[in-house]
């Protein structure tokens, strides 16, 4: 498993349902030579019926072969041995016995020293029958192949009680490892019906990992240049946290989250900036187009384009973010590079110096998610860390100073987050328990947290307790919710927040009408929903038709936007937005005075216009 890891396969295994059939304990001597389960018992009891088979397999931490020895010897009621395992010699730690029960009764399986000089840690494991509950360790009862670093073991809850209690299947195997590492990686549903096993419902973890499987595969559909690391960064990032807080080894990082890992992995991908945009191509490579002042399309150039240029040695890109005047790419490597205006170091090279192709970004190897803001940016790291650079006037760098910094730096308390998106002076990030952090100016209440005051750390966005994304406008933000609705929050200028009026609100409103949203994007001045059907609506001001329903009349509530019905992703920038449809193209709409419509005019549209060369 660790050579198909190697090889670019992620391996999804079964953690096993051996958390009732396993017991764990160093050899303790009863001053006889045997072990002492509890007190002076030296019992391990096990319930059989007649005509099944007992099968024991003792392990003790002494790989690959010693020489120190233990038995394992199964007694029935009585008190007399039925069967013994009794192997010597230089030979791997393990001793297996085989029975046949010929009544029903309970045995009682006893571990003997015979030649050990040191007191091991040992396990052992029945195959076919629950251990007796007062002896048995779900602890590190998990076996191989779901032990190796290179599987991605997945445990179980109850479909039943999966949005509910979250318990954890009685039997799910628990970690960690042998030699310490949280197991298992992710939880997923069993208990769930299928045609085999129709009209029973299938359980076990054998029934959880195939949901896994299928997510991954999802995942990996619509981001085909992804490497193995960031396909399980994409599905452990995104999973909702349940049990202990942060990753452990009984949920490990938690409960399988499809809605949750899809609108935060794009495959092909639209990015808009204040007056430029950009395609992610597939293949890894990145066309961009509009304005081009500070060299923000990356083609080595400051000429404006109104038509797609490629940025120059991108190759491996699996996410692109456009800021205001500068952009960034995180690549399959897990790297970052940034092009454009950098005169508060936005682009994260340690310099203030723009530059009109990319340069790699200080520091960053482990990204998974890359968002551009007005003039910084910040990227979501694998172990669900964020880390933020370039200007930090109202403290959107999230790390409690208002220090500009040229370098990445950590933002404070984030240690599960899924997404981080960078608006114009501040920054939000979902994480993986549903809720929303957001930090930096607050003026309007675009934090969220029922305030107008600024935060140089990130504070919880109040009631949002299921998001599955976050998008940083201006002065605004706005969340997807697992229910397919949408909340937004902050400045209400033009009916930006949806909800029917021009009110700010410090606090999370309801966009009007929104059901069925699968992903949002909050621009400068206007907002948008792709739709799960492949519609897009948009809202607030639409003087330049923004909106994209063939009028220039702002709206408060979500307006369809004309001709769209295959849509995979939406953006929302400065004065116009874009979507990426189904077939890989692109459409956009709204102002046009720099090119960035694409279809090689300056002139505005009130309707999608479809983008020049892309794919």
């Amino acid at each position: 498993m660790n050579d198909a890891y190697n090889n670019g396969i992620l391996w999804v295994n079964a953690m096993g349902n051996h958390a009732k059939r396993h017991y764990q304990a160093t050899f303790t001597d009863n001053g006889a030579g045997w072990h002492a389960v509890q007190g002076s018992s030296i019992d391990i009891p096990i319930t059989a019926n007649s005509g099944e088979i007992i099968q024991l397999y003792l392990t003790w931490d002494a790989w690959p072969t010693t020489t120190a020895d233990y038995n394992l010897s199964l007694y029935n009621s009585s008190g007399v041995s039925v069967a013994s395992s009794t192997a010597g010699g230089n030979l791997p730690p393990k001793e297996y016995i085989y029975y046949a029960v010929p009544a029903s009764s309970t045995y009682y399986a006893r571990i003997l020293k015979y030649s050990a000089t040191t007191n091991h840690r040992m396990s052992l494991y029945s195959r076919n029958h629950n251990i007796a509950s007062s002896v048995a360790v779900a602890a590190s009862s998990l076996l191989s192949p779901a032990d190796a670093t290179g599987a991605m073991a997945v445990g179980a809850v109850d479909q039943a009680v999966w949005s509910t209690t979250k318990a954890i299947e009685s039997f799910s195997s628990q970690g960690p490892s042998n030699d310490g590492r949280v197991k298992p990686e992710i939880i997923g549903p069993d208990g769930v019906l299928s045609y085999t096993y129709t009209p029973n419902r299938f359980f076990g973890t054998s029934a959880a990992s195939p949901h896994v499987a299928g997510a991954a595969a999802l995942v990996l559909s619509k981001n085909p240049s992804y490497t193995t690391s960031q396909l399980w960064s994409a599905l452990t990032g995104s999973a909702s946290d349940a049990g202990a807080t942060g990753s452990d080894s009984i949920y490990g990082s938690g409960q399988l989250n499809l809605a949750a890992t899809l609108p935060t992995t794009g495959g092909p991908a639209i990015a808009t900036g204040y007056t430029h945009a950009c395609a992610l191509l597939t293949g890894g490579t990145v066309k961009c187009w509009g304005y081009n002042g500070f060299g923000q399309l990356g083609n080595g150039t400051t000429t404006q384009s109104t038509t797609p240029v490629s940025v120059s040695g991108i190759t491996t890109a699996v996410m692109i973010s456009a800021g205001a005047y500068h952009t960034c790419a995180f690549l399959a490597d897990g790297t970052v590079k940034c092009w454009g205006y950098n005169g508060y170091g936005q682009l994260g090279n340690g310099t203030t110096t723009q530059s009109t192709t990319p340069v790699a970004v200080s520091g960053i190897t482990t990204a998974t998610d890359v968002s551009a803001g007005y003039i910084h940016t910040c990227a979501r790291l694998s172990d669900g860390t964020v880390k933020c650079w370039g200007y930090n006037g109202y403290g959107q760098l999230g790390n409690g100073t208002t220090t500009q910094s040229t370098t990445p730096v950590a933002v404070s308390g984030i240690t599960t987050a899924t997404m981080v998106s960078a608006g114009v002076y501040h920054t939000c990030a979902r994480l993986s328990d549903g809720t929303a952090k957001c930090w930096g100016n607050n003026v309007y209440g675009q934090l969220g947290n029922g305030t107008t005051t600024q935060s140089t750390t990130p504070v919880s966005v109040s009631g949002i307790t299921t998001a599955t994304m976050v998008s940083a406008g201006a002065y605004y933000t706005c969340a997807r919710l697992s229910d397919g609705t949408a909340k937004c929050w902050g400045s209400n200028l033009n009916g930006r927040l949806g909800n029917g009026t021009a009110t700010d609100s410090s606090t999370p409103v309801s966009v009007s009408g929104m059901t069925t949203a699968t992903a949002v994007s909050a621009g400068w001045n206007q907002t948008c929903a792709l739709l799960s059907d492949g519609t897009v609506k948009c809202w607030g001001n639409n003087v330049y038709g923004q909106l994209g329903n063939g009028t220039t009349i702002t709206s408060y509530t979500p307006v369809s936007v004309s001709g769209i019905s295959t849509a995979t992703g939406v953006a929302s920038g400065g004065w116009y937005a874009c979507a990426r449809l189904s077939d890989a193209t692109a459409k956009c709409w709204g102002q046009n005075s720099n090119g960035q419509l694409g279809n090689g005019t300056p002139t505005n549209s009130s309707v999608p216009v479809l983008v020049s060369g892309i794919p």
